[in-house]
């Protein structure tokens, strides 16, 4: 595997956000001012977040889905 490669597992579109979000695999080794890249080009913008990165406990506000 290369670095800088981004393995992405899923996405939707997050009306939140106002644009897709994924998740995805990146090298646990990389140095961290490397840039990511999607090799299918389909991903930019990509961005390493801290974990969780997700609301364990569903502090954040909610919308409905749609």
């Amino acid at each position: 595997a290369e670095p800088d490669v981004l393995a992405v597992t899923s996405a939707c579109y997050s009306l939140a956000a106002g644009s897709v979000l994924g998740l995805g695999y990146a090298w646990r080794f990389r140095p961290r001012a490397m840039p990511l890249r999607d090799p299918t080009g389909m991903f930019s913008r990509i961005q390493v977040v801290s974990r969780p990165f997700y609301d364990p406990t569903k502090t954040r506000p909610r919308m409905p889905w749609c």
